[in-house]
């Protein structure tokens, strides 16, 4: 299967890119962070994304890449729009020229803040810019690709980095130092371990699935829980972790804090769960050797897919 992976240079687009290798034609790539053997690309240029998968002819084309900063969005609204709403607007309509799947990363900001986990069938209620942005490309690729898309709603996505950006790394390069990391206590996520998500997807594609689904980890925690849990994985002091309201950490964008996407669609369709915990996922072997420790007693299970 020939595949195309938009945003290679990323966490997510890079483990697509590796589970790919030796498996099949697969082509990465990125646009602010340069790894060897990934193509140039920024989303913006229209020409430049029909010439790609022209060239290409991708079967199925990932896109996790994105402008992912929520408070850098909200001050750069057009920026934001045009690579997130209008960039995947110029890869689906070339992926309707040759009748390939497009695989769409989006985010559980999606919702607003709720109290029920949201279903896949609700209907979006975005509050930031970036939001906004990812409700509005949900949208474009539904009616451009009516019949061949994948949209995969994630949250709090961890794991090995390139770029060293996520939550996880802040957390080990902040108390790593010895400095106090100031986290919000009243947020809500579901950690969602990355390279789980990437072989969902993978095999979500292989089994012709289609439509929209909520791919998040089983648990539900506060970033200070979260927090703590990656401190003591990585033995680290969580005792330099402090949690704060998010109203008193001036965030540029409104945030949704309690807020859970429904697993039932994504859990029937496998019959089990394809992520694993928070803390088997922390404690997994690829992050264990990425920072040079040994594994915490966790063994994470084996994956079914």
């Amino acid at each position: 299967m020939r595949s195309l992976v938009i945003g290679a240079s990323g966490q997510v687009g890079a483990q697509l890119l590796a589970l790919a290798s030796g498996e099949e034609s697969c082509t990465g790539t990125y646009c602010h962070h340069p790894l060897p053997g990934l193509v140039s690309l920024d989303l913006r240029d229209g020409l430049a994304v029909r010439k790609i998968i022209g060239a290409v002819r991708p079967e199925v084309c990932y896109v996790p890449g994105a402008l992912t900063s929520v408070d850098y969005a909200e001050t750069h609204a057009g920026e934001c729009r045009q690579t997130n709403a209008g960039g995947v607007s110029h890869v689906a309509r070339a992926m309707a020229e040759i009748g390939g799947v497009l695989v769409f990363f989006s985010t559980e900001h999606v919702f607003g803040e709720s109290s029920r986990a949201w279903t896949e069938d609700d209907p979006p209620s975005p509050q930031s810019v970036y939001a906004k942005s990812k409700a509005e490309a949900e949208k474009i690729v539904q009616e451009i690709l009516p019949n061949h898309h994948l949209i995969l709603r994630t949250s709090w996505v961890f794991g090995p980095d390139p770029q060293k950006k996520n939550f996880l790394c802040r957390v080990h390069r902040t108390l790593k130092s010895k400095e106090r990391l100031v986290v919000p206590s009243d947020q809500q996520g579901q950690p969602t371990y990355g390279p789980d998500l990437a072989r969902t997807a993978r095999e979500l594609v292989r089994r012709g699935a289609r439509g929209t689904y909520h791919v998040v980890g089983p648990q539900c925690l506060s970033r200070l829980e979260w927090a703590k849990t990656i401190a003591k994985a990585l033995h680290l002091p969580a005792e330099l972790i402090e949690g704060r309201p998010t109203t008193g950490l001036g965030f540029a964008a409104p945030r949704p804090l309690q807020i859970q996407l429904d697993r039932t669609k994504l859990l029937s369709f496998f019959g089990q769960d394809p992520i694993r915990p928070a803390s088997a996922g922390v404690a997994s072997q690829d992050l264990m050797q990425e920072y040079e420790l040994a594994a915490g007693g966790i063994e994470p299970p084996t994956r079914g897919l």
